[in-house]
């Protein structure tokens, strides 16, 4: 990728995932996202994430932002969050190192 600014597109990266793997996610399959969920105002593709949280055994989401600011200015927080089996703060190591205990008591 050239150096310069970039705006986050996540329905677009959701049809490229699609596009390229939808053949490999499955039962399976544990869908973890990393990210605050801004979407600069892009169509968020819910429709594709549902898909991919229907297909999969485990949909996670790792978000830096506390959950008051999800849905505020350009966050598509609240439309993904009821699609997602486990959502957990992550700002810091500690706070992954939390999210990680709890994930592996899922196993």
């Amino acid at each position: 990728m050239p150096s310069g600014y970039y705006n986050t597109d996540l329905g677009a990266s959701l049809e490229d995932l699609m596009r390229d793997y939808a053949d490999k996610i499955d039962s399976k399959t544990t869908f973890i996202l990393v990210g605050d969920a801004r979407n600069n105002y892009n169509n968020p593709r819910v429709d594709i994430f549902e898909t991919i949280a229907k297909r999969s055994r485990n949909t996670i989401w790792l978000n830096p932002e506390p959950q008051p600011f999800w849905g505020t200015g350009d966050s598509d927080m609240l439309q993904y969050a009821p699609l997602c089996k486990r959502i957990f703060q992550v700002d810091n190591l500690n706070q992954l190192s939390l999210a990680i205990d709890q994930l592996l008591v899922l196993h």
